[in-house]
C-alpha cells in the first residue's frame, strides 16, 4: 500500500537583503517545491531600505535589523549561500 508523501517543513531565515535575497525570493515565488513546506520567517539586514528588504515586506515577510530577532528557523541563508544556490541552478552543479 502506497503512503502519501507528507511535505517536510523548512523554516528559513535570510541574512542580507541585497540582490541575492531578491533572486531567492523571486525563485520562491516562481518555483514549486513538491516535497518541502517552505516558510520564510524573516529577512535580516541593517539597511531596511535594501531591495530584498523592500521585496520581502511587499510579500508579507517580516523584516529585521538584528539577526537575533530571527528565531525558530530550520535553515539560514546568507549571501554566500544564496550565491551558491544561484550558481547551482544556472550550472546544475555545486561550485567548490
Amino acid at each position: 500500500m502506497a503512503t502519501k508523501n507528507k511535505k517536510k517543513p523548512l523554516n528559513i531565515g535570510i541574512v542580507g537583503g541585497g540582490r541575492a535575497c531578491v533572486y531567492f525570493l523571486d525563485l520562491l515565488e516562481t518555483t514549486f517545491f513538491p516535497y518541502l513546506d517552505l516558510k520564510i520567517l524573516g529577512v535580516c539586514d541593517i539597511n531596511l531600505e535594501a531591495e530584498g528588504m523592500i521585496k520581502a515586506k511587499k510579500m508579507g515577510i517580516p523584516i529585521f535589523k538584528n539577526i537575533v530577532q530571527l528565531d525558530s528557523i530550520s535553515a539560514m541563508f546568507c549571501k554566500y549561500c544564496l550565491d551558491q544556490i544561484k550558481y547551482s541552478i544556472r550550472k546544475k552543479t555545486v561550485r567548490p
